[in-house]
């Protein structure tokens, strides 16, 4: 599948090492060599360096890496020292021991402490991506003790220590990074959140794992890379690039329908049509008068032909948006049920209605995107929302599988769960957390599906694209003044840098 790439859990790495290791043969040395290099390097090249380097350690392989790292730095000319949080040389694993002995024997110095000195710079080696234990004790005096270091950089060796490798949770405590030096594949407790925050900037570095290695693994959870579109061909019209219905709307919010149209033209749709509440048809009109616009309601009554109609000589459905979930929404729904036999993105209150009816897919006569925030996503499947976002990939992935629904679990860092798989977004930023931001992703997946993606693909595609769009606006507005709206007119850059 191209333009996507692996993320990978602690699991994942320790069988891609061991593949790398036992079965094509490169030493472990090598691998820790390679990866400290990389960490020296990094630090060598950090503008307004510091005259001081200490690598805090512990007693695996992390450790190791972090050892060699300074002992490269000392070699190099730099001011660079070790601190072990354990002296217990028998729980060192036999990758550290080697760096320790290499070490003492090119005179890199060994600190008692890690010294509160403004301006230090800390390469963290506490712990790896195999941690899933509370940092406590020594370890969580450690990690409290680099975070309350005043101007200081700390680079953190494959994953802050403290971060669970595979859900991005702290574990007890954890390291804030400002440079993360992470191995072979980016790890996905790095990609989550709060992983993600305490990652600082993370780059990925080639220290020679094969790519049987990373087969062999098969790492469950994938990322978008760069965007894919939808083909364009000179010899078309209107509609060979699709036509999105959108229901959204009700009483005088307008709002949600109109960003959801507006998104989908954006995207890339040859037509789109708007059914909306009888009040607000006209704002809707007025906003985006490329859309063709219809009621689906006449004080109250649900017209069911037109809604049949609208259906019928549509390719793909938003359906949801600001309907509401009161009787005449409940109707809505039940009418569009009966009468969708094109694919489905049911977001907002179309979801709520979902979880109040009790429907399954086998209710579904075509593909169906579901687009949840976690609180939706809890009323949905009666998980809290903690236990959710303490196991995001799991959860979305099971719930994609037994159901059958693509699933679009938007958070910090969306997920998108499909027959495909379990795909983490990487783009967008804290401003898109506004109202209306959903109903703009709604327009863009069905846009991109009436244009021809298989749905699932339409979803990854939207999520990562919206995203897009989000550092856009963010770029240009900064992050506090953002709206929806900002993001629909930022689209149209987005896909612009896509064409490439």
């Amino acid at each position: 599948m191209t333009g996507y790439g692996y993320a990978a859990t602690g699991e994942e790495m320790k069988r891609i090492d061991s593949y790398t290791i036992e079965s094509v043969g490169i030493p472990a040395a090598v691998l820790m060599e390679r990866a400290a290099l990389f960490v020296a390097e990094a630090v060598m090249r950090s503008p307004g360096r510091a005259n001081e380097t200490i690598a805090v350690c512990g007693t695996g392989n992390n450790g190791g890496d972090a050892v060699c790292a300074a002992r490269i730095l000392h070699c190099k000319g730099y001011r660079a020292s070790i601190y072990l949080v354990e002296s217990d040389s028998g729980k060192y694993s036999e990758g550290l021991k080697l760096q320790l002995e290499i070490a003492k024997k090119v005179g890199v110095p060994f600190a008692g402490d890690i010294p509160d000195r403004e301006g230090l710079t800390v390469i963290d080696g506490l712990f790896g991506t195999g941690l899933k234990r509370d940092v406590t004790g020594a370890y969580s005096e450690a990690v409290q003790k680099i975070n309350a270091l005043k101007s200081s950089k700390v680079f953190c060796v494959d994953i802050p220590s403290g971060i669970n490798s595979a859900t991005g949770q702290v574990l007890g405590t954890a390291v804030r990074a400002d440079h993360t030096l992470t191995f072979g594949l980016p790890k996905l407790g790095m990609i989550l959140f709060p992983g993600r925050e305490y990652s600082g900037n993370v780059t990925v570095c080639d220290i020679g794992f094969p790519d049987a290695a990373v087969s062999h693994a098969q790492p469950a959870v994938r990322f978008v890379k760069k965007a894919s579109l939808p083909v364009r061909v000179k010899d078309s019209n209107k509609g060979t690039y699709g036509r999105v219905l959108v229901i959204a709307g009700h009483g005088m919010a307008s709002g949600a329908a109109i960003l959801a149209a507006k998104a989908a033209y954006k995207a890339g749709a040859g037509l789109v049509k708007v059914l909306t509440g009888q009040k607000s048809a006209q704002a809707v009109l007025e906003a985006v008068p490329e859309c063709v616009v219809g009621v689906y309601e006449d004080e109250g009554r649900i017209l069911k032909d037109e809604i049949t109609g609208s259906i019928g000589s549509s390719d793909v459905l938003a359906f949801g948006m600001g309907i509401g979930t009161d009787e005449t929404a409940e109707k809505l729904f039940e009418t569009v049920m009966e009468a969708a036999d094109i694919p489905m993105v049911l977001d907002a209150d179309g979801l709520n209605l979902l979880a109040k009816k009790g429907l399954s897919r086998a209710d579904f006569k075509k593909e169906v995107a579901l687009t949840p925030h976690l609180k939706e996503l809890s009323r949905l499947i009666g998980k809290d929302v903690g236990e959710i976002k303490a196991n995001l990939t799991d959860i979305a992935g099971s719930f994609s599988k037994r159901e059958g629904f693509t699933l679009v679990m938007k958070d910090a860092a969306t997920l998108i769960a499909s027959p495909e798989g379990v795909f983490v977004n990487t783009s967008g930023n804290d401003g898109m957390s506004t109202g209306g931001s959903g109903d703009v992703l709604a327009g863009v997946i069905a846009s991109f599906a009436a244009q021809g993606l298989p749905l699932s693909e339409a979803a990854r595609q939207g999520v990562f694209l919206h995203g897009v769009a989000g550092d856009i606006a963010a770029g240009k507005l900064g992050r506090h003044a953002m709206l929806a709206g900002d993001l629909a007119d930022a689209l149209a850059q987005a896909v612009k840098l896509a064409e490439g």
